[in-house]
């Protein structure tokens, strides 16, 4: 209840089809999802060489199977912490095909360069987006309640963010 459908791509075809996405993911967990999943051309290789050019119509497809039937769409390409230009390209998609106001989470923003890690979490992000958006107003309207005029931070292990910036540090562009 309160998670968010969720298409996700992966930029990595025709390598690492042997594991999907969520695949450490704990069942009881994962089958609360409503989560598409596209296993797409793209990624890079470590030393930044392209594996693979994004079939962009391909992902335009995609995109328009899941048309109103995802609140957030999240992107994970092999190395993109060594090259996001992929990713940031699907999100451009993203919008062109579903609109400017649907959030994307790019990997590259969250994890470092193991992809089933950094592939978890921006599905994860994805799922939680409302949830997190609800808690960052739901703290700015208690203290506004209080007459407190205060910045709210979230902090993670990697940075702080006010909690105005949570939707930024989900959704592409920012």
């Amino acid at each position: 209840k309160g998670l968010n459908s969720v298409a996700h791509f992966r930029l990595a075809a025709p390598a690492t089809l042997a594991i999907l996405p969520l695949t450490d993911v704990p069942d009881d967990f994962r089958n609360h999802l409503t989560t598409y999943l596209f296993i797409v051309e793209g990624g890079f290789d470590y030393n930044g060489k392209i594996l693979s050019p994004l079939d962009e119509k391909k992902i335009r497809q995609h995109l328009r199977t899941v048309k109103d039937k995802v609140d957030v769409v999240s992107v994970c390409g092999v190395f993109s912490p060594v090259s996001n230009v992929q990713e940031l390209r699907v999100a451009e998609l993203v919008h062109e095909e579903l609109g400017s106001e649907i959030p994307v989470s790019l990997s590259h923003k969250i994890g470092s360069i193991g992809l089933l890690e950094r592939e978890n979490a921006s599905i994860l992000n994805a799922v939680l987006f409302s949830t997190a958006q609800n808690i960052a107003n739901g703290f700015s309207q208690a203290l506004q309640a209080h007459n407190i005029n205060a910045e709210i931070f979230f902090w993670s292990k990697r940075r702080h963010i006010n909690a105005s910036q949570t939707r930024a540090i989900i959704s592409y562009p920012h």
